[in-house]
């Protein structure tokens, strides 16, 4: 989802404060699980989840991990751990007192638990049942944050094991693994530019997307400059990235050797995460709405619920095929979807404002 904020420093808190601004309350206890939850016709729900922003399964295991942004007027986000057999949930607090691994040799420290702002999410797998989780952290730091995710144990752990300071001009959103090493990541504006938010409510070009390699360091990608850039993802081979135009409903698909572009309308739908499907198709979820500032104005707002109408498309990488698979209005519940991840014939769906985890019925 969107982090920005404006101020006469140009955007430079973007964001920390966006994020902030639009958190709601995480309270749930960490062994506190679910017999009970109101449901909407064929809409079902996981209830006293706060602001689950971005899903992921991990792989291998019923196990989902969830990102959720944190309390209104406080600075500390954190995890869900949620089993997708029972929906049955606790929080997952990591182990932060590690000196950064070798390849972040560059990170400084781990970050202040007290400021740690989850955003986007993402795994790359290992051999051993040992994974590494890439975290978006909004804090004391506009960084990616890196964790040992171990599947191995009875429920999964994390440990802090590095980071990487993000460039001054990038505001990040999502991140997704490279199969050399690295990862590439998306900024939905621009934090030097001061006119950045104003391009992405005019639905005009207002990021980008950068690479990051352990030699290399940092690279910003030619023809990257979207409008909203949001979610990504990288096709298995590494050879092209599937990132989400949030403010003019595109999804584009970069390559990555030559930075060829292709565009891809999502019609009224703006797209936000994505997610693979377990038939190699790309789930892309997002709100719909008429207005983009209609949204903001929820997000500035006291409300707990942003009531969005939302739908989930199902991108295929290979015909560049897209349906829609979920649409509904959104209600006082549930609103303003974030992301989705496949679950059967189940999409799991994640908001950034609000108190549920939403569980639809995907349309074949």
């Amino acid at each position: 989802m969107i982090n920005t904020a404006i101020g006469s420093a140009g955007l430079l808190a973007l964001s920390k404060v966006m994020v902030l601004a639009y958190a709601g309350t995480m309270s749930v206890s960490a062994d506190e699980q679910i017999d009970t939850c109101e449901d909407e016709g064929a809409v079902t729900y996981i209830c006293d989840v706060r602001n689950v922003e971005d899903l992921i399964r991990i792989e291998g295991t019923d196990w989902i991990l969830a990102g959720s942004l944190p309390e209104r007027g406080q600075t500390a986000g954190g995890f869900y751990l949620i089993n997708s057999k029972d929906s049955s949930f606790s929080t997952i607090v990591p182990e932060w007192n590690n000196a950064p691994s070798n390849r972040y040799a560059a990170c400084p420290s781990s970050p202040d638990p007290a400021q740690f702002l989850v955003h986007g999410i993402n795994i790359r797998y290992g051999n051993d049942g040992v994974h590494q989780l890439y975290v978006v952290n909004h804090g004391e730091r506009e960084s990616i944050e890196m964790f040992d995710l171990d599947a191995t144990t009875i429920k999964p752990t994390l440990t802090w094991s590095g980071c990487v300071i993000a460039p001054e001009d990038a505001s990040l959103n999502s991140v997704a693994y490279l199969p050399a090493g690295g990862f590439a990541t998306t900024s939905i504006t621009t934090r030097t530019d001061p006119d950045s938010f104003k391009k992405l409510i005019a639905g005009k070009p207002s990021g980008f997307v950068l690479e990051w390699q352990p030699a290399e360091g940092w690279k910003r990608l030619p023809n990257s400059e979207f409008s909203g850039n949001n979610g990504i993802e990288v096709s298995k081979d590494g050879r092209f990235l599937y990132i989400a135009g949030w403010a003019d409903n595109t999804l584009r698909v970069l390559t990555r050797d030559t930075y060829d572009v292709r565009t891809i309308d999502l019609g009224n739908l703006q797209p936000d995460n994505i997610r693979y499907a377990p038939d190699g198709d790309l789930l892309i979820a997002g709100q719909v709405v008429e207005s983009k500032q209609a949204i903001f104005d929820c997000i500035r707002s006291e409300v707990e619920v942003c009531s969005f109408d939302y739908q989930v498309a199902k991108f295929n990488p290979r015909t560049l095929e897209i349906k829609t698979v979920v649409d509904e209005e959104a209600s006082d519940l549930f609103g303003g979807a974030t992301t989705a991840i496949q679950i059967g014939d189940t999409a799991w769906i994640g908001t950034f404002r609000g108190t549920r985890i939403a569980k639809a019925r995907m349309i074949k």
